[in-house]
């Protein structure tokens, strides 16, 4: 029993990455970071399998930014600055930080080679945009659901191989 729950895991730990880079633009390699190893927890009464999914917030610049150039040019005035935005997944629109007058708040740069998302506190300062964290997309009821209906069958599936498995070892 033990040994299908622990196939069973890293299974779910690998399903639980492609179901959410399905949903997200992020790298896989960021969500893979993210997602823990299974852990098997054993007691008395049951045996369990738990991955874990912890990071921090990705800046906007892992998500896909609308434009894909840099928006602050030298020389023009940020007011004539085109509207920048983001979307962090297929099937998501388009957004942009509200700012006054219809304008996005947010602008892109080119910083060490890549495109950064920044805009200008009210004290002036440049701040980088953060987005949103992989358990934010973790929790989505799109890699849920099916993570769970294949976790399922896949430990049936297991159970049902260890079980001959250990009857034909005897």
């Amino acid at each position: 029993m033990q040994a299908a729950v622990r196939r069973t895991g890293v299974t779910l730990r690998t399903d639980v990455i492609r179901q959410t880079a399905q949903v997200t633009y992020l790298q896989r390699a960021k969500i893979t970071t993210a997602v823990f190893k299974p852990l098997v927890r054993t007691t008395a009464s049951e045996i369990r399998a738990e991955i874990g999914v912890r990071g921090k917030p990705f800046g906007m610049d892992a998500f896909r930014l609308i434009p894909k150039r840099v928006t602050a040019r030298r020389g023009r005035r940020s007011r004539d600055w085109p509207l920048s935005g983001y979307s962090t997944g297929p099937g998501e629109g388009i957004r942009t930080l509200p700012a006054r007058g219809g304008r996005s708040a947010a602008f892109v740069i080119r910083s060490g080679g890549r495109l950064v998302m920044l805009r200008r506190t009210s004290g002036g300062r440049l701040v980088r945009v953060y987005g949103y964290p992989v358990q934010y997309f973790a929790a989505f009821r799109a890699v849920h659901d099916p993570v769970e209906r294949r976790t399922r069958e896949m430990f049936e599936k297991r159970l049902r191989h260890e079980v001959r498995y250990r009857l034909e070892k005897r």
